[in-house]
């Protein structure tokens, strides 16, 4: 019987300890931040800036959820017209049609996306003599396909060789020439925006480089 006036201390106790916190806790929908158990706590008034708020505020939501039970869409703003027509000229780097089969594309870059109109400088082409043919080289400003157009006939091109690859420095082998004979040439290139560089007309006597194997006698 002298234990009863401790227990009800203890319980009255108890039930205000949990009025205070229940009190503490923050509203439902609310932020709040909740200590308990602390010796002591202080608070600071963080510092805004202007422009950061601007930036911020001019930033659209590409996803909003309103609660977990619940949520709402927003429309995405539209792209660019000149980035979107842009857009739709980029060609597939790479195109799978079946499983069995594939097809290619060549690689481009849209003009108007890019802004590229110039067409690449081509330095002066050489020939050089080649065991499969005839080499003909050149340069150019920028990364740029390959292509030799020749002939016996100034203005009159019979033969093509053309490398797709996009080089600066350009070999191309020419066979099926004549050692001895004298052609015409002209190079092309065409660089990653479709801007095609022609070069002007050169002749060249054609000079076969023949690799000839020996047999290999002993005594």
């Amino acid at each position: 019987m002298k234990t009863r006036p401790a227990i009800l201390v203890l319980c009255l106790g108890i039930g205000l300890a949990l009025a205070l916190t229940i009190r503490a806790l923050p509203a439902r929908g609310q932020t709040g931040i909740l200590v308990t158990n602390a010796d002591f706590s202080r608070s600071a008034t963080l510092g805004s800036s202007g422009s950061l708020t601007a930036v911020i505020a001019a930033i659209q939501a590409r996803i909003l959820l309103d609660s977990t039970d619940a949520n709402r869409i927003i429309p995405l703003p539209a792209i660019n017209a000149n980035l979107s027509q842009g857009l739709q000229q980029l060609a597939a780097r790479i195109l799978i049609s079946v499983a069995d089969r594939n097809a290619s594309k060549i690689l481009s870059y849209p003009r108007d996306l890019i802004g590229d109109h110039t067409a690449p400088m081509l330095g002066a082409p050489a020939t050089l003599p080649d065991s499969g043919g005839v080499a003909v080289v050149w340069s150019t400003s920028e990364w740029a396909t390959s292509a030799v157009d020749i002939g016996t006939q100034s203005g009159v091109y019979t033969i093509l060789v053309a490398d797709p690859l996009y080089a600066k420095t350009h070999r191309v082998i020419v066979p099926g020439l004549i050692s001895g004979r004298t052609y015409v040439l002209r190079v092309r290139s065409v660089d990653r925006s479709g801007n095609i560089a022609q070069g002007s007309e050169i002749s060249f006597v054609a000079v076969i480089r023949y690799t000839v194997n020996l047999p290999l006698v002993r005594k």
